[in-house]
């Protein structure tokens, strides 16, 4: 099937593993190896057999999802395909059916992304977040906004960056109800239909 929001959590966190393995300098071959408690932990999850079922299902879609590219150079253009994860094993319990390691091989694609992503910068609040709008909104703020800390775009443009599946129409209505709150951002629309976001400042408490 198709990658889907879960899906999402799980390529987040082998960004955060990359960024330490890189940080050691160990991981040229695009090898990735963790144990599936570390990924419950960091997307905040329970350990149950659900969610060892629900990372299978996801490892599966993620490595039979094929990606096409064409690039024209001149009078030749350049198509390739590719899978996100090229190959995958976990080692599991015969007795609990619990998993215990998993190893896989990032596309090259993948790795090249990742490694310069600022996918890596994302924290627990995202996992926190139960809304599919927000959260596809706190992507494209975490994105967008970088060290200014501000970002303006219109709100069409920003339906279409978004994706959603909805009419422009449901879509602002959608916008409106947040009241200008998303985790970490705040946002408001002026009467040109511009979209203002800043990120927010942490409280400093005085003691």
């Amino acid at each position: 099937g198709r990658p889907t929001l879960y899906d999402l959590r799980l390529i987040i966190f082998l960004a955060s593993q990359l960024s330490i393995l890189l940080d050691r300098g160990v991981c040229s071959n695009r090898i990735v190896r963790f144990h599936p408690n570390k990924y419950f932990s960091f997307t905040g999850q329970g350990a149950g057999m659900n969610s060892y079922a629900a990372l299978c299902k996801s490892l599966r879609r993620l490595q039979g999802t094929t990606i096409e590219t064409n690039i024209v150079r001149a009078r030749y253009e350049t198509m390739q395909a590719f899978h996100l994860i090229e190959e995958w094993r976990c080692e599991r319990d015969v007795k609990s059916q619990r998993l215990r390691h998993i190893t896989l091989k990032l596309s090259d694609w993948l790795f090249s992304e990742m490694s310069g992503s600022s996918i890596k910068t994302l924290d627990s609040t995202y996992f926190r977040i139960k809304s599919p709008f927000v959260a596809r909104l706190y992507l494209i703020f975490m994105k967008h906004v970088g060290k200014s800390g501000h970002w303006s775009i219109g709100v069409a443009k920003l339906y279409l960056k978004h994706g959603s599946g909805d009419e422009l129409r449901i879509f602002k209505f959608k916008l409106k109800k947040l009241s200008g709150d998303v985790p970490g951002f705040y946002f408001e629309i002026s009467s040109r239909q511009i979209l203002s976001v800043s990120r927010r400042r942490p409280l400093v408490s005085r003691g």
